[in-house]
């Protein structure tokens, strides 16, 4: 351990072996990764899960998280994960001064580490388990390389723990953790099964920790580990999702967008043994902009010169975004335009779904800006597709559906197949959304329209419109297109 001013620093551990050593080489592999992880139109992150595996495997798909910190600074990053070479009861905390990397040192936050240990008897000083565990310094090197250079780091490492463990340090952080800091959540998905195998089982274990749902997360995970042929983990760092699931709950920050790739998917990769890599962002939220006397009522409907200025807002934006990643800034004179709104962008190629992204409920941004971010993000973050280029735009059709503010509906026989839109959530929190046109283009009955809301939109039983702590929340859309205009 290298001594600074009397005082400890931790050297690299991972340098050379998950990432190059050299400071040059690891700029460009850095840089590299992340011209390929475009900006997008987000809040201030507060919370990511990124993979920790070495960086020609998993660097591309942490870096679509971590390029959204572009801009942003913290006082803070508190990392979190679950501890790969050391075996221990509880939480570990390094008492080093700062870690170092090819980029240079970052310190580490001692007071808050303090706090943390002061707070909960079970999170200790264990510079041992720290100092040989690549799981938290992974992610260094990305946030040097993203971040305003002031950021003190808290390294925490979680060991052997019970329920009980998990809930108290999600209940420390909580009283801890303010604005100014970040949460970067440590975790790689299944070990080791087959590439199939794996997409069904992380794109699974991506939309329950998305919905929030740990009871739902845990049972997937034990029945994969069980089921799956080679499957010895569902998230190598599921104990320190926990803890992230908790805090998120008591945070309310908002999205759970994803992204995934698994180690068969890099040129040669071995697809009868994969590993699965997938990264999440939330941020902040923002206060909406509405009454509780406007939820579920239509403000008044746009006019076709309206529609036809958001449906050419939205291609133009796509041809910029997609040729050059820039995004271009309107400024509509239609007062309708301005409002705060919920709206979809959906798009379709050669009749087939392409894409579908949107924002529900309004919070502030103008509805002509809501269409502009949903049009790049139905695009090039919609997880069932590979990203569209712009090549493709010419065989790709786009369709807007503009919302009313959601409300609850007490009884699911109320609702109107073809009017109403319908949000399904757990406990509060959201676990899927079917458009109204949905029941339309499929012809489903009502019963059938909720049931797949259910099962497929959100992973959870078919019948779970029927559950009490299940709720339903209906909002109507104005629904037009290029086809159609």
């Amino acid at each position: 351990m290298a001594k600074t001013n009397g005082q400890s620093v931790r050297p690299p551990f991972a340098a050379g072996t998950f990432y190059p050593a050299d400071k040059e080489s690891l700029d460009a592999l850095l840089d590299k990764l992340f011209s390929a992880a475009p900006p997008l139109a987000a809040k201030r992150a507060r919370a990511l899960i990124v993979p920790h595996a070495g960086y020609e495997y998993s660097g591309a798909v942490a870096a679509r998280v971590f390029g959204q910190l572009r801009g942003q600074s913290y006082r803070r990053v508190f990392l979190l994960g679950s501890a790969h070479a050391a075996y221990f009861s509880g939480a570990a905390l390094d008492d080093s001064s700062a870690w170092k990397t090819p980029f240079g040192q970052v310190n580490i936050d001692q007071i808050a580490s303090a706090e943390l240990n002061r707070q909960d008897k079970e999170v200790v000083f264990l510079r041992s388990a720290q100092a040989a565990d690549h799981v938290l310094e992974n992610q260094l090197p990305f946030l040097q390389k993203i971040l305003d250079p002031t950021f003190q780091l808290v390294p925490i490492l979680i060991g052997q723990t019970d329920e009980k463990t998990i809930g108290r340090l999600a209940d420390t952080l909580d009283a801890l953790l303010t604005g100014d800091d970040l949460l970067v959540v440590s975790s790689d998905l299944s070990h080791y099964p087959a590439y199939e195998d794996a997409n069904q089982v992380d794109q699974r274990t991506l939309a329950l920790i998305a919905a929030l749902d740990e009871e739902g997360l845990l049972a997937h995970a034990a029945a994969s580990e069980e089921k799956i042929a080679q499957e010895e983990t569902a998230a190598c760092g599921l104990a320190a999702i926990q803890v992230l699931i908790r805090l998120i709950q008591k945070k309310g920050w908002q999205s759970g967008k994803y992204f995934y790739a698994n180690s068969g998917d890099i040129a040669g990769g071995d697809r009868g043994r994969v590993v699965g890599y997938g990264a999440m962002l939330w941020a902040e939220p923002e206060k909406a902009d509405y009454t509780e006397a406007e939820k579920g009522q239509p403000r008044a409907e746009l006019n076709d010169e309206e529609k036809n200025y958001l449906l050419a807002l939205a291609r133009q934006t796509l041809e910029k975004y997609l040729a050059s990643g820039e995004v271009m800034e309107f400024a509509p004179e239609r007062a309708k335009l301005k409002e705060p709104r919920g709206a979809f962008v959906t798009l379709h190629e050669d009749g087939r779904l392409r894409g579908c992204i949107g924002q529900i409920i309004p919070t502030g941004a103008p509805l002509w800006q809501v269409v502009r971010d949903m049009a790049i993000a139905a695009a090039t973050e919609d997880n069932r597709f590979e990203p569209a280029d712009v090549g493709e735009l010419k065989k790709i059709d786009l369709e807007i559906s503009v919302l009313s503010v959601p409300q609850a509906i007490a009884d699911w026989r109320g609702i109107e197949l073809g009017r109403h839109g319908v949000i399904v959530k757990k406990n509060g929190w959201p676990g899927g959304v079917f458009l109204p046109q949905v029941a339309q283009e499929t012809g489903w009955t009502r019963e059938e329209f909720l049931g797949e809301l259910c099962e497929q939109k959100a992973g959870w039983p078919r019948d779970c419109y029927r559950d009490k702590n299940v709720t339903l929340e209906v909002f109507t859309a104005q629904v037009f297109g290029e086809k159609n205009q």
